[in-house]
């Protein structure tokens, strides 16, 4: 029986604490001796506020428009809190990419719209009506994200509300661990 492919190789993974367990069982099937090192920590947003105003009024959006899987996480946990999850169903939903599209369905949603490309800047180019007199809601990460979605919607003619929905730092601790998935490296 030949060695797996990974065997003897240690791979450090620094996605946030929470959001690599797939690809850590992945690597471990291969033989990775898997580390963790967290570069980031996922946080709710220094105010709830303005999304809570944003979710208060719901109804009075055309789209919802979720760019990541912790949009999604964030947006719809402080929906459940504060608002009436019935309002989801006065608005079209638009989400970036397959794993994003998998978080909203394992809530039991359904995107309207997913662009070929999965990147925000697709939503620019290849959102499915005309923007212009829609009114958007953007919930997003507080700091650090990029503006191209906002400034060409709202140039197109659409009102778009920027809100943010959580946060994104450096953790307050540098911790590197052995992941529980991995297999003790074998000695030599």
């Amino acid at each position: 029986m030949s060695p797996a492919p990974l065997a003897h190789r240690s791979v450090l993974v620094t996605r946030a604490a929470g959001q690599s367990s797939h690809f850590q069982t992945l690597l471990a099937a291969e033989g990775a001796q898997v580390l963790e090192m967290p570069a980031l920590e996922i946080l709710p947003p220094s105010s709830w506020e303005p999304l809570d105003q944003a979710i208060a009024h719901l109804p009075n959006y055309d789209w919802l428009i979720l760019t990541s899987a912790n949009a999604v996480i964030y947006c719809l946990d402080r929906l459940a809190q504060v608002g009436n999850a019935a309002d989801l169903k006065t608005v079209k939903l638009a989400v970036v990419g397959k794993k994003t599209a998998k978080i909203l369905q394992q809530r039991g949603l359904t995107p309207d719209f997913i662009p070929p490309n999965f990147v925000a800047d697709a939503l620019v180019t290849e959102f499915p009506e005309s923007v212009t007199g829609l009114k958007l809601l953007f919930p997003r990460v507080e700091s650090g994200g990029r503006e191209l979605l906002v400034k060409e919607m709202t140039a197109a003619g659409a009102t778009v509300t920027e809100v943010a929905a959580y946060e994104s730092g450096c953790p307050t601790a540098r911790l590197l661990r052995r992941s529980p998935l991995s297999k003790p490296a074998p000695s030599t």
